[in-house]
């Protein structure tokens, strides 16, 4: 995905995904491609974009494609749900933890950045920090947290 290569991104996960199909991980991996396609499109990725409060504030709507929305959608469904499966079994597992936490942080950046809803992308990264403290207190060497 660093560069841009968001559909041999997706080839890669989807065969790690076939060959660990329980794993969260796979689905996780599959949102940020779409979630960061749409970045790239809308140009949210520029630097530029970022270099000033006003320049943020100021940004055009721009309309999001309903397809890569419905497809990171599922994706993080996807990845709750077998995260949820998890951690019903092993309420410490620290890779279903981090697939909880991504989940939220990349709602959040969705809501915040394509959608322009700040407030909600509050609620999301309150929920993504709590994944991420819970995780932390069973795994404080879990860097990514």
């Amino acid at each position: 995905m660093y560069n841009l290569d968001f559909d041999g991104a997706r080839l890669q996960i989807r065969a790690y995904d076939a060959a660990h199909p329980s794993d969260p991980r796979a689905a996780v991996a599959e949102a940020s491609s779409w979630l960061f396609q749409e970045f790239e499109r809308m140009n949210i990725l520029q630097a530029e974009f970022f270099a000033s409060d006003d320049k943020f504030r100021s940004r055009q709507p721009q309309a999001p494609d309903p397809e890569t929305k419905r497809r990171f959608d599922h994706a993080l469904a996807r990845a709750e749900s077998l995260s949820t499966s998890i951690l019903a079994g092993d309420a410490n597992h620290h890779d279903a933890l981090f697939c909880m936490a991504l989940v939220n942080g990349l709602r959040a950046d969705y809501v915040a950045l394509i959608e322009r809803r700040d407030l909600a992308a509050l609620g999301y990264t309150k929920k993504a920090s709590q994944w991420a403290e819970k995780l932390l207190a069973v795994a404080p060497d879990y860097y990514d947290a």
